[in-house]
């Protein structure tokens, strides 16, 4: 029985190896992480600057579509070479809402714009991305361009 366990294990070792080769395509997707500085002139007119931008190979998890119904918001459309490839919507960066106690202890709300602020962004992308185009929507206000960002990421 031992030699016959023997010889079969003999048997099986000695077969040769199959080259197997896998096929790798690189991913292409890229995680794209925008840092952003807004603020408000003299003139109440909304100047964004790009403060700092990342890349990094991968994918994003799936994320429900932001469809942000306020007031006050940014719109940020995606742009490659030709054409917009993507649009975000956000909250207003410079728009707070803060919720307080007053002086009779009740809870009091308050509405109030700040003159500057950071925010950020990120999105996947699978072409590259030269620049990023800012709109803004106050409470009412018609919907403006503000800034276009050249990113080339």
């Amino acid at each position: 029985m031992k030699v016959l366990l023997f010889s079969i294990l003999l048997i099986t070792s000695c077969v040769g190896r199959r080259n197997l080769q896998i096929e790798n395509k690189p991913d292409q997707s890229s995680i794209n992480f925008i840092l952003l500085s807004i603020r408000r002139d003299s003139s109440n007119i909304s100047q964004i600057q790009l403060v700092s931008k990342s890349k990094v190979a991968g994918k994003l998890k799936y994320q429900p579509q932001n469809n942000y119904l306020g007031d006050n918001f940014l719109t940020i459309y995606l742009k490659n070479t030709k054409t917009i490839v993507d649009s975000i919507t956000i909250e207003h960066p410079l728009k707070k809402h803060i919720e307080y106690l007053n002086e009779s202890n009740n809870f009091a709300v308050l509405d109030t714009m700040v003159k500057k602020e950071e925010f950020f962004i990120r999105f996947e992308s699978t072409s590259k991305i030269e620049q990023i185009i800012f709109f803004e929507k106050l409470h009412n206000q018609i919907k403006n361009k503000i800034a276009t960002v050249n990113i080339s990421l």
